[in-house]
C-alpha cells in the first residue's frame, strides 16, 4: 500500500512519513515493529494509522507553523471537553462560520496571552510567531474592524479565523 510496507523490510519510514506525516509515524511507530508474522506487523500498523488519522491531538501535533507552545495549549485546553467533542477538530480545516468545539480558540488565545483583555486588542506579532498567523503581508483591517458581540468566544473564533483566511 504506497509502497510503505515491504514483506521483507517491514513499514519504510520515509514512505509512512511522506504519506502521513511525523507526528502519525511517531504515534504508530510501536505498532509498526517486526512481527513473526508479516501479514499481523501490517495489520497493526496500517489499523494504527487508520485509527490515529483524525485523532485530535495528532492532527494538532501536524500543525504547520504553529509553536510547541501554542500546540500544547492547544492539547491541555482540549482536555476540557468530553471526547464526543474532540471528533470535531478535524472540522477546523473547513473554517466554518460557528466554531466546531465552542470556546477551544477562546481557551487557547488566552493561554497564549495573544490577545489584551483591558485594551481589547491583538497582539499581532506575537499571534504570528505563536500561531502562525495572520501571514506577513496579509490585509487584516476587516479583520480588526469587525463588530465584537457578547459572544466572546463567537468572535474571537471569527477573528482568528479572519487572520488565517486573510490573503497577502
Amino acid at each position: 500500500m504506497f509502497e510503505m510496507f515491504d514483506e521483507s523490510e517491514g513499514f519504510k519510514e520515509e514512505q509512512v512519513i511522506k504519506q502521513f506525516g511525523q507526528p502519525l509515524y511517531k504515534a504508530c511507530k510501536h505498532r509498526m515493529v517486526p512481527a513473526a508474522d508479516t501479514c499481523q506487523q501490517a495489520y497493526n500498523g496500517f489499523h494504527c494509522i487508520v485509527s490515529l488519522e483524525d485523532d485530535p491531538f495528532v492532527l494538532i501535533e501536524s500543525m504547520k507553523n504553529v509553536s510547541t507552545e501554542a500546540k500544547t495549549a492547544m492539547k491541555d485546553c482540549l482536555h476540557r471537553y468530553d471526547r464526543y467533542e474532540w471528533e470535531h477538530m478535524k472540522d477546523y480545516a473547513a473554517n466554518p462560520v460557528r466554531e466546531p468545539i465552542p470556546c477551544f480558540t477562546k481557551c487557547f488565545v488566552e493561554h497564549l496571552q495573544v490577545f489584551n483583555q483591558k485594551t481589547r486588542q491583538w497582539n499581532i506579532p506575537l499571534l504570528r510567531a505563536k500561531l502562525g498567523v495572520p501571514a506577513v503581508g496579509a490585509d487584516i483591517k476587516h479583520c480588526l474592524e469587525r463588530r465584537r458581540n457578547r459572544n466572546v468566544c463567537g468572535w474571537m473564533y471569527q477573528d482568528f479565523t479572519c487572520f488565517g483566511l486573510a490573503s497577502v
